[in-house]
């Protein structure tokens, strides 16, 4: 009889907002995170024995600190991706109208919230557990169809095993997925003909490896925040191209929406994008690539601001 096999259907990831950095927050903090893929894991690379005078052959290595880093990819849906996004960009200024629930995120915050993450395994009853786990990085792309989807970058500061998961029974909150024939770019207020866009939003994070006796590192530093990205358009006229030879600033909104109650709007305040050579590769339509770099916006004070409005009352 064959045995029985852990499999990615029967997975699922937890997370909980951490008090304390690095110290598991209480079971009932716990939420079931839908997900697509998650690589989050501890790795310990071999360090090489180069002691001298035991010969030719070579002696045992030893293994290195343990480096606890990886990627979830996850829907981009009208609830759960507050969560994420609280990460990445810090608490929310949230606001409230006949129960719908306005939350707006600001880049450049100077903390920024850890979060325990676990991952289980449920057929072998192997569940990792994972602490002091923070948002680098999260970037989204925009296509005509198909599901919308994030990639988050994570730093942790260490890795648990254990038999038995941190909460049998999480939070779940309701769940409704965009789609991308449900996104929307447009440039200065325009909805200019585009065919496809991306979006990184990064804080830049280092480890801080100080020497301690349990393997784990002390913090992550928050480096600089920058959002990047590109978008494709038709060449249906020189507007934009103008603005990118001129070194013109533009503000780009991209976002998904369901309805007005329901939405979520990623604001770029000041772009600046590069200018594109124009190339004639055949009989069809003619297509621009922009690649820009958000800068902070004098008058907001900040690069970014994301609105997420649904009926959750708070993250």
């Amino acid at each position: 009889m064959s045995k029985q096999v852990a499999t990615g259907a029967n997975s699922q990831v937890l997370i909980a907002e951490e008090t304390t950095y690095g110290v598991t927050p209480t079971a009932d903090k716990f939420f079931k995170l839908p997900f697509k893929s998650i690589s989050l894991s501890g790795q310990r690379d071999l360090i090489e024995n180069d002691d001298l005078g035991m010969g030719r052959e070579a002696q045992a290595p030893t293994l290195g600190r343990t480096s606890v880093s990886g990627d979830m990819k996850v829907s981009v849906d009208l609830r759960n991706i507050g969560i994420l996004l609280k990460g990445l960009l810090g608490s929310p200024v949230t606001t409230e109208a006949t129960g719908v629930f306005t939350h707006v995120f600001s880049s450049g915050k100077d903390f920024l919230p850890s979060f325990t993450i676990e991952k289980s395994f449920k057929e072998v009853a192997d569940y990792d557990l994972f602490n002091g786990c923070k948002i680098n990085q999260m970037s989204f792309d925009w296509t005509p169809d198909g599901k919308a989807a994030t990639s988050a970058s994570i730093l942790a500061q260490g890795e648990e095993n254990s038999n038995a998961s941190v909460q049998a029974s999480p939070t779940v909150l309701d769940y409704y997925q965009f789609m991308n024939a449900n996104g929307s770019v447009d440039i200065d207020g325009s909805n200019v003909e585009i065919l496809s866009a991306s979006l990184a939003l990064t804080n830049n994070m280092t480890p801080v490896e100080t020497i301690r006796s349990d393997n784990k590192i002390s913090g992550v530093d928050v480096g600089m925040f920058n959002a990047t990205g590109s978008v494709v358009v038709r060449f249906t006229d020189k507007a934009l191209l103008q603005k990118a030879q001129a070194g013109t600033p533009v503000a780009i909104n991209l976002g998904f929406m369901k309805s007005a109650t329901e939405k979520l709007e990623i604001k770029v305040l000041e772009a600046y994008i590069s200018a594109p050579g124009k190339s004639i590769d055949g009989p069809g339509g003619i297509e621009l690539s922009f690649d820009f770099q958000a800068a902070q916006n004098k008058a907001a004070g900040k690069a970014v601001e994301v609105e997420l409005i649904n009926d959750k009352d708070v993250y």
